[in-house]
């Protein structure tokens, strides 16, 4: 099964020699270790390793651009540096982030740490929006798990409609490694979760038409980390790494999805659905998220819970919304009943099964 994340191929560059940079004789008879190292990235869109599987998840379903995307030129992002320990050592800002085409799925990136600890953590964060990333005021002093429990974000549904600017986190703890003087420390990939789910509506049955599609509540914060992520981003998030609102969240009512309209078919006929970025929910409470919608003038309505009976699942548990999952749900016939297929999977992994809804 494939990983789904954005991911940052990272390689340390000594010596400006990395495409995009400008070399600088600068501090060339400093001390050794004391003189800023420089630093390269590659950051990708797309997995490259197989992850684990989890339940009810198979087959792949790639995000859009949009979904991928980092606001790169509106300087969206920041790369923290701790120890082995989680306690907080830098910041450092790349001098250059360079496009490697228009896919928006890799960027060349440069920068410099200013230390070059053996064993440390290296933590990303992107899309959280200016004005909402830690201060260094308020990362001195930090550990790296004071991020899943002090910053969180206003849920505005009208900004990420499209899948942009979707807030993500990363992490990747390393140990033994080695700085040599113009030789290329290569680190690996990184893996980022979005901080929100996608929840996807459509119909296959020719000429229906949906109309008024919304979910009756959804967080009005959602937090930018998940919970137990401290060392290295988990292949796939699961309801131990569920991060809601601590007390009694706020909720937003009634909230609209958009209409998507793409071409398929062989007569390249316009095919809609209707989607709907949201924060994590804990579904498990007395107030479950729901669909609702009309199909040709008929109200309907879809849970977010097993319709049908696992091996593990009693029929009509509900499921947990989780970051950087897909929760689709495509109408087959409707009639005396509603048929419908549902994908529950990780953001890039999917599975259908027919469900039949009296």
């Amino acid at each position: 099964m494939k990983r789904e994340f954005i991911h940052i191929v990272i390689s340390l560059l000594l010596g400006g020699v990395f495409a995009g940079c400008s070399g600088s004789d600068a501090g060339a008879d400093e001390e050794p270790g004391k003189r800023p190292m420089e630093v390269g990235f590659t950051i990708l869109t797309e997995g490259r390793t197989a992850g684990s599987r989890s339940s009810a998840s198979e087959g792949t379903l790639d995000g859009t651009a949009a979904e991928n995307h980092i606001d790169i030129a509106g300087g969206d992002f920041r790369f923290l540096l701790f120890d082995k320990n989680g306690d907080y050592i830098e910041m450092f800002v790349p001098t250059s982030i360079t496009p490697v085409d228009a896919t928006e799925k890799e960027y060349l990136v440069a920068g410099s740490f200013k230390s070059t600890p053996t064993d440390f953590r290296l933590v990303v964060l992107a899309n959280w929006g200016a004005g909402n990333y830690p201060a260094e005021a308020d990362l001195k002093g930090s550990k790296v798990g004071d991020l899943s429990t002090k910053w969180s974000y206003a849920y505005a549904p009208a900004e990420v409609l499209v899948g942009q600017g979707i807030p993500m986190y990363g992490v990747r703890s390393y140990t033994g490694v080695t700085f040599r003087p113009n030789i290329q420390t290569w680190l690996g990939d990184i893996d980022l979760l979005r901080a929100m789910a996608k929840v996807e509506l459509s119909s296959s049955i020719k000429g229906a038409v949906l109309s008024d599609v919304t979910l009756n509540r959804a967080n009005a914060r959602g937090m930018y980390v998940p919970k137990g992520m401290e060392s290295v981003t988990a292949s796939v998030a699961t309801d131990a790494h569920l991060n809601v609102p601590s007390g009694t969240a706020a909720t937003v009512q009634k909230v609209a999805f958009r209409e998507v309209k793409t071409t398929a078919g062989e007569g390249g006929e316009s095919v809609s659905s209707w989607v709907l970025y949201i924060p994590e929910y804990n579904n498990s409470t007395a107030n479950p998220a729901m669909i609702n919608f009309n199909l040709d003038g008929n109200p309907y309505t879809l849970e977010f819970k097993y319709y049908a009976a696992t091996a593990e699942v009693a029929e009509g548990t509900r499921f947990n919304i989780l970051r950087n999952h897909c929760y689709r749900y495509d109408i087959a016939s409707a009639g005396a009943e509603l048929t419908f297929n549902y994908t529950v999977c990780p953001w890039g992994e999917r599975t259908a099964g027919d469900i039949t809804f009296e």
